[in-house]
């Protein structure tokens, strides 16, 4: 698949400086990453950018991650979604995944050639649905065409 990976931005939400740090530096190359160090400015940022992928941290004070993901499908319901968490808080990442459909769920620490590989299937996910929208109404209005020539016939 011919996909060109920086025409699908990549949003990082984290509290940590570090991890943005992190992201922009290991997968800047690849991806136009962008970077949130809250929830509300993550929030701030879906309303100015139109991210493929949107990476959340579980654990930040004032909205978890999972509540910033629950959030951001009023924005861009679009987007594919992946939850970062060092900790093992099962009800709330099972949470997420019923409520805010996460693509992915991804422990800290993770392996960078993992996170690169998920974050391209991610952006891949988010064009082949993309595309598929596309051709769905393409497919609507040629029907429509169609019908309106048989009426005519």
């Amino acid at each position: 698949m011919g996909v060109d990976y920086r025409e699908f931005p990549v949003l990082v939400v984290d509290d940590e400086p570090d991890i943005l740090r992190s992201f922009a530096f290991n997968y800047g190359d690849e991806f136009e990453v962008l970077t949130a160090e809250s929830g509300a400015r993550g929030l701030e940022m879906l309303q100015a950018h139109e991210p493929a992928v949107i990476v959340a941290d579980q654990r930040m004070p004032a909205m978890s991650g999972t509540e910033f993901l629950q959030r951001s499908m009023d924005v861009r319901p679009e987007a594919t979604r992946i939850i970062l968490t060092g900790y093992t808080d099962v009800d709330a990442i099972v949470r997420a995944i019923n409520t805010s459909r996460i693509y992915r769920y991804v422990t800290k620490p993770w392996e960078s050639e993992e996170l690169r590989l998920t974050l391209k299937r991610a952006v891949e996910v988010f064009h082949l649905s993309r595309e598929n929208t596309r051709l769905v109404e393409e497919l609507r209005r040629a029907n429509e065409r169609l019908a309106a020539e048989n009426a005519y016939l």
